[in-house]
């Protein structure tokens, strides 16, 4: 009987709370649960409810479970599966002894007497390999794959990722497995599985007790085949190799699409988090299934994988194990009973503290010190023994005070003495639950684990929860707990007074000193001395095995052919094939989707394909009766049904675009091409999540056709009359037997040309009107390229949606890759589409081009229209929009497969549409586009000014901006363009507007960087940096997140302005944006002219910020900021010296801070933190004693609000008296060496800082100092200042936990740009001082000074530099980013499901970005759910740009890491 899974209904998603799986609120129907099970007791319908939110659930019926009972049954058990073993075998342990030739012998003999059998075995790395070279698990194992190939055995070793680096090269062997090991024990056999906790050895098949079930299911066999296949492909490859004494080598297969483990574990552990976490959810296996009758059981696997899960844990056992245990605490449960067993009573704290408030008698099995491996061995592991009887002794004694004492009992099990002849060892682990009124226990946990904190934290286990109302499988576990039982003794509190339970001391005090961390303790040393139990995992076998041994040697390829009907036919076509509309044809087809997974091998030629374009009437109808649980079973478990679902819509939307009338509503309906599209998407994402089917999509889209139908074979040729033959149907491409007869072009390739086809066909998505041929490649829209219109329909535009939707879809594999992965292995659909005709190209890039640029979002709209109604005209630009970007932006890969000899290479083609959209030069085109991109780009500005906040759609704007960056990095005519018509003003307040209303909007914080990166690289243009000094006049209209008060001055200063309030802000969360917002001020400098006074203000602001102690010292890179801001003053000064009188003369007031920063050094620097601090504790402290303690107020601060330092923009120093005004003009008749000014700044800061504890260094640590370096001893009376402060800046952009040095400071400190800025205070001051002083002059009138700067004034040797422009640089990294930003955009969009939209990539595990819930209230103008784009790592990147010039065509990237904080030029 076949196992079934528990409806999807029955449970909710999983809380994740930490590193632990924490079950949600259950919602299962106790009324399934009792139809399941007869067990009605509450406390195990609770614990089926939350095992459903936590695990994948099977159903198995009576007598599929066997109970083996001694070590020698197992043997002769597993011995007796493998030789009778018909297709798989598959065997996770955590070592093969070394000894084992006989079971490698069976294994030899079945491969040899079964040529179809395939075998897969999984062992640890470090235990199998440990006694190398010497004989080991890898090396008996080596010589099956010589004999057989590595197609029909393969040997997989599992190594942490925890071990690496240094530990890896230095820690010995036996101690290395402390860090963790695969510890699964599952030994599967055709379509029956054992669980146990044994491993493959003599001592288990003979003298040591284990536990082991046997599970006759196919469904739970292969579910756990699936996990071994998962692990194998994250695992080595034993190869063998006769050169090595060892006879093998471990290799690192290209097939397992990730790095290895002890290089980059991060990636690794990304990469198997994505495999996993589909795997053991409990949506994995789930789906509907029919009412069974009693006597039932239910099996939930549990997973404990935690070393590969990053960054959550998203391991099942612990939570499964907790909610079994919570049984026992039901105070309902007083009248059942329990049984826990541990060979090894070192258990997690966790399932301790719920034993010991267990509200039901029960009963602990431990192993007694003589049924301990490690019984009289030597140090250190013969101390675990009577560690463990500690251990058992304080259990008993917690018991007792814990008012459970007649509740709970130990038991010690015993067989002889260990090491003596019939002395046996105890291994045994797992628990038995008998709710009150059972016969028997009918909850029991049986697998690998030892319930322990390495369990836990360190090693792969594999358990199961089973819960059974199956009264020969309780017997059963009433029975086994019996067999146990029958040699334990009950041990007393007393009884451990005896000599022999006695503890010695120094097992005491090690207990005592490791208090919390003794589990974790044992378990190392266990794993230093031990081979430790436990096993796991399967092999990718065969699509065909793995799902149960059927050959898909017969799948054939499905040919549906459209026949001419008579009209009684016609009738009786529509009378049968009713819309989708009743819920009778809806129950129809969701009965049709069952059967796709419920029966195997479903004939290509049935009549049952023809339902799936048949019956749907919308796009929502399949997308909501064919669930993603429905498609990833059937991808699981049925995948010859896949295949043939796949080949019968492709070719019947071949034959329907090659038939001579389509689109006809009776003869070739477009409802039917629709519907194959559909489906189609519907199943591409659910194909592409899962990695290991990259080789069979290899193979069947991209691979030689079989007998396919290629558009040469016209319909109508074979439609002579009704009846007419049936196509020649041959194999589909998964089989391997069949003979290839290839067609031309293969699957994937022709489904792509036929959409494109489709999106330009006279009839259905083209006007009728237009027929000359029927794909007809005319643009869309006028606009560019086309200049008379063609005339659309709603149904035309319906179609396209669809069919650009298909398209999206098959290009949406970038989704499910690495972001490393796209510049190497590319997407093959979309390196055929922008590699395809230019005659094609060309239509299409102008069609989706014109079709965005055309779109007005607010004409004929009612207000908040879009709130309520979709648009399909929205959705047909969004789409557009997206599939344009998704084929501008496409970066080609290195290497291109050969479409039609997939083993070979061809040169890498050009993306032809970048290309020709890089050729677009007539000025009306060029029109054209800006006016469509600001029309959309504008709109949320336009929105800001009404009545009527929130009217506007937030829909396409992201998009809009790459396109808009894409075209400007693309076409250097559209720069020139929009610099030559001052369009890229404009622009301007674009780009400032998305980032100052967003800044604090996780949501938008892509939006808000590529709009800072998009600035940065407009500045680089000298002919833009120049048209910045034009007057800004449409201020007034602006958003008030952007308005300055009496703001009067060019674009340049209100972008400085912008700059400045963004940066002061933004609260620290766009602190690795930092360098690119300084570098376009740094860009823009040179030619720069009258910059305002409150510009010059801000500037001044900023420095004062940025070369404060407690910023420069706080990280090893916020230098860098200040070299920028440094070069920006040069800019302006060697440049446009007489043209910026203002900012001079705000340099010369502020020349203090210059010349502290130039004669500054880390002593000084942390005594003024330190005067700070102390000055604002005084004025804390005297202004409590004044009872004046006001209420903090909120400031803007550089980085996040938190406890770490932070400082703000705009206050003074609060040791330091006030500056007389924020205005150069108000502080003109101060002089500049006035003490009322003394080391204070126009628009001071104010710093927050935490006092960090004074750290003075040893004498070891002085003495690895650098030469010259001094710090005060011990018990000195040095300053505070010559002290190490650990900052733990939250502004800071580089590395955390920084120490500064004097040898770190003398590093960059003299490499700063001061000798400008320098030479001009040291000339002008005197002079600027001596007209102060001048008593005829009016004390507030500043124009004086500033007419002498403008027209007087002169700086000797100041000659006018070289700009030095810095654009942003394409790394691989910024690809990945903007491909991640791109790609999540589009997964988002189809998630708000009120637009229109169907929710193609929802629920798929997407590897690309990672998804990130909203928490805050979904709104009816915010719906939930937000991308999490990963680009702060840009930070890095951005650093680097200060090594670039000016961007050319073709320019090469600087290094992504500068080596000094100035440009080259100044090195």
């Amino acid at each position: 009987m076949n196992a079934k899974s528990i409806p999807p209904s029955l449970y909710n998603g999983i809380a994740r709370n930490g590193r632990r799986v924490v079950p949600a609120v259950p919602t299962i129907r106790y009324a399934y649960a009792a139809q399941v099970l007869r067990l009605h007791h509450s406390s195990v319908e609770n614990l089926i409810s939350k095992a459903s939110a936590i695990a994948p659930c099977f159903e198995l019926g009576k007598g599929e479970i066997k109970i083996l009972r001694e070590p020698a049954d197992f043997y002769s058990t597993l011995k007796h599966k493998i030789l009778n073993a018909k297709s798989r075998i598959f065997l996770s342990t955590l070592y093969i002894g070394k000894k084992e030739l006989e079971l490698v012998a069976i294994i030899r003999e079945a491969l040899s007497t079964n040529k179809n059998l395939q075998v897969s075995i999984l062992t640890d790395a470090l235990r199998g390999t440990r006694e190398s070279p010497n004989p080991s698990a890898a090396s008996i194992l080596a010589p099956l794959i010589e004999e057989f190939g590595d197609d029909r055995i393969e040997v997989r070793m599992f190594h942490t990722p925890n071990l690496r680096g240094l530990k890896k090269m230095y820690i010995p062997k036996r101690f290395n497995e402390g860090w963790g090991l695969q510890h699964m024990k599952l030994y599967g056999f055709d379509n029956e599985i054992i669980l146990s906790g044994a491993n493959l050895s003599d001592d288990y098949f003979t003298n040591r007790q284990d536990r082991y079930h046997m599970f006759s299911s196919d469904r739970i066999t292969d579910y756990y085949a699936k996990i071994q296949s998962t692990v194998c492909s994250l695992s080595y490859k034993v190869q063998p190799d006769n050169t090595l004494k060892q006879g093998y080598v471990l290799s690192w297969p290209v097939t397992n699409v990730c790095p290895e483990p002890v290089t980059e574990p991060e990636a690794y552990k990304e990469t198997a988090t994505a495999r996993l976490t589909s795997l053991v959810g409990p949506g994995s296996t789930v789906s509907e299934v029919k009412p069974r009758t009693p006597s039932s059981t239910l099996v939930f696997p549990l997973a404990q994988y935690t070393p590969l899960f990053t960054p959550e844990n998203y391991s099942t056992e612990h939570a499964g194990v907790c909610a079994t245990l919570d049984v026992l605490k039901d105070p309902s449960f007083k009248g059942g009973s329990w049984a826990f067993t541990a060979g090894y009573f070192n258990i997690h704290p966790d399932y301790r503290n719920r034993l010991l408030n267990t509200a039901a008698p029960g009963t602990i099995i431990t192993a007694s010190q003589q049924a301990n491996g490690f019984y009289k061995s030597g140090w250190p592991s013969g101390m675990l023994p009577p560690a463990y009887t500690l251990l058992s002794k304080r259990f008993l004694r917690d018991a007792i005070a814990n008012g459970k004492g007649d509740l709970i009992a130990l038991e010690e099990w015993r067989r002889g003495t260990v090491g003596e002849p019939d002395g046996w060892t105890y291994h045994a682990k797992g628990l038995w639950v008998t709710p009150p009124e059972s016969a028997g226990p009918a909850i029991t946990l049986i697998g690998s684990t030892n319930f322990t904190r390495r369990s836990n934290a360190l090693d792969l286990e594999a358990t199961a929860l089973v819960i059974s109302d199956d009264a020969e499988y309780q017997q059963g576990l009433k029975d086994e707990l019996e067999w146990l039982r029958s040699r334990t003794e009950k041990v007393t509190m007393q009884d451990f007074d005896a000599k022999e339970r006695k503890v010695a001391l120094d097992v005491k005090i090690g207990v005592c000193l490791l208090g919390d961390k003794l589990g974790l303790a044992i378990d190392k040393v266990h794993s230093f001395t031990l081979r430790i139990t436990s096993s796991r995992r399967t092999h990718d076998l065969p699509a065909a095995q793995l799902s149960g041994g059927a050959s898909t040697a017969n799948v054939k390829e499905p040919s549906y052919r459209t026949k001419h009907y008579t009209k009684n036919q016609v009738q009786h076509h529509h009378t049968h094939n009713r819309s989708m509309g009743a819920s009778d044809s809806k129950l129809a087809f969701r009965r049709g989707v069952f059967r796709l997974y419920e029966e195997r091998n479903i004939p290509a030629d049935d009549e049952y394909w023809t339902q799936f374009w048949q019956l749907p009437e919308t796009a929502s109808d399949v997308f909501t009766l064919f669930s993603t649980a429905d498609l990833r079973r059937v991808r699981d478990t049925a995948p010859e049904n896949l295949d043939n679902l796949i080949l019968a819509l492709c070719n019947h939307l071949f034959e329907l675009r090659q038939h001579p009338q389509f689109p006809h509503p009776e003869l070739a309906p477009a409802k039917e091409a629709l519907n194959c599209m559909r489906v189609l998407t519907r199943i591409f994402p659910f194909v592409y999540e899962k990695a290991e089917l990259e080789e069979w999509e290899e193979k069947f889209w991209w691979g030689p056709r079989r007998g396919a139908v290629s558009r040469a074979n016209s319909m109508a040729a074979s439609e002579t009359a009704d009846g007419g033959a049936e196509p020649q149907r041959t194999p589909s491409s998964r089989s391997t037997s069949s003979k290839i007869v290839p067609s031309g072009k293969p699957l994937a390739v022709e489904l792509l040309d036929t959409a494109i086809d489709l999106l330009f066909f006279c009839g259905f998505t083209l006007p009728q009107t237009l027929e000359k041929d029927k794909v007809t490649y005319a643009i869309w829209e006028t606009g560019v390229g086309c200049t008379q219109p063609i005339g659309t329909t709603k149904e035309c535009e319906a179609n396209k949606i669809e069919t650009l939707r298909l398209i999206l879809a098959m290009a949406s594999k970038t989704m499910y890759q690495p972001s490393y992965a796209l510049s190497t292995k590319g997407i093959r659909s979309i390196t055929h589409i922008v590699s395809t005709d230019k005659r094609i190209v060309l239509a299409l890039l102008c069609s989706l081009l014109n079709t965005v640029m055309k779109y007005n979002p607010t004409a004929w709209r009612v207000t908040y229209s879009h709130v309520v109604f979709n648009d399909p005209r929205q959705i047909l630009v969004t789409y557009s929009l997206q599939l344009l970007l998704a084929l501008l932006t496409y970066p080609m890969p290195q290497q291109v497969a050969n479409d039609t000899n997939p083993d070979s290479q061809v040169a890498v083609p050009q993306n032809n549409f970048r290309y020709y959209f890089s050729k677009l030069h007539r000025t009306q085109d060029f029109q054209f586009i800006v006016d469509g991109m600001s029309r959309i780009l504008n709109q949320p500005i336009q929105a800001s000014n009404s009545y009527l906040p929130g009217s506007g759609q937030k829909h396409i704007r992201p998009e809009m901006m790459m396109l808009f960056w894409e075209s400007l990095q693309t076409n250097r005519r559209f720069r020139s363009y929009l610099i030559d018509t001052e369009r890229a003003l404009d622009f301007v307040v674009l780009l400032l507007y998305y980032p100052l209303e967003h800044k604090t909007d996780p949501a938008q914080i892509g939006l808000v960087r590529m709009c800072i990166f998009i600035l940065q690289t407009l500045t680089a243009e000298q002919g833009f940096s120049e048209k910045l000094n034009k007057p800004f006049e449409g201020h007034g209209s602006l958003p008030a997140c952007m308005r300055t008060p009496a703001f009067s001055g060019s674009y340049a200063d209100f972008m400085i302005i912008s700059i400045y309030n963004l940066i002061a802000t933004s609260k620290g969360v766009l602190s690795s944006l930092y360098p690119a917002l300084f570098l376009s001020i740094a860009n823009i400098a040179p030619y720069l002219q009258n910059l305002s006074v409150v510009t010059c203000t801000k500037l001044i602001q900023l420095f004062t910020s940025i070369s404060s102690p407690g910023f420069l010292l706080a990280n090893d890179s916020n230098h860098i900021l200040l070299a920028y801001l440094l070069e920006a003053f040069n800019g302006v000064i060697e440049n446009q010296f007489h043209e910026n009188p203002d900012l001079v003369y705000a340099i010369l007031r502020a020349h203090r801070r210059f010349e502290s920063l130039a004669d500054f050094n880390l002593e000084k620097g942390l005594e003024d933190i330190q005067r700070i601090k102390q000055k604002k504790d005084e004025a804390k402290k005297a202004a409590e004693e004044r009872g004046e303690v006001k209420p903090m107020t909120q400031r803007p601060v550089f980085g996040p609000r938190s406890t770490d330092p932070t400082f703000a923009i705009g206050e003074d120093d609060e040791d330091e008296e006030k500056s007389r005004s924020n205005s150069i003009a108000d502080a003109s008749r101060i002089p500049l060496t006035s003490p009322s000014e003394r080391d204070s700044s126009v628009g001071s800061i104010d710093w927050n800082l935490q006092s960090p504890p004074l750290r003075v260094m040893s004498e070891k640590a002085r003495g690895k100092l650098p030469e010259g370096v001094t710090t005060p001893r011990r018990g000195s009376n040095a300053s505070l200042a010559s002290g190490m402060f650990n900052f733990a800046s939250s502004f800071a952009i580089g590395k955390p936990d920084f120490n500064p040095t004097q040898a770190w400071l003398d590093s960059w400190l003299p490499l700063l740009p001061f000798q400008t800025i320098m030479t001009t205070i040291e000339e002008l001051r005197p002079q600027v001082e001596e007209i102060m002083a001048n008593p005829a002059q009016p004390l507030t009138d500043p124009q004086p000074i500033l007419e002498f700067l403008r027209t007087q004034a002169e700086v000797k040797d100041l000659h006018p530099s070289q700009p030095n422009p810095r654009s942003f640089i394409w790394t691989e990294l910024a690809v990945g980013w903007f491909e991640s930003m791109l790609f999540g955009s589009i997964y988002l969009s189809e998630m708000e499901l009120t637009n229109g939209a169907v929710g193609v990539w929802t629920g798929t595990h997407v590897r690309l970005f990672k998804i990130q819930q909203d928490t805050s209230t979904p709104t009816l103008l915010k719906p939930k759910g937000a991308v999490d784009f990963v680009a702060d790592r840009l930070a890095s990147v951005t650093l680097g740009l200060a090594q670039s010039k000016t961007p050319t065509e073709g320019q090469t990237p600087a290094p992504s890491a500068p080596t000094s904080p100035l440009p080259p030029s100044q090195q």
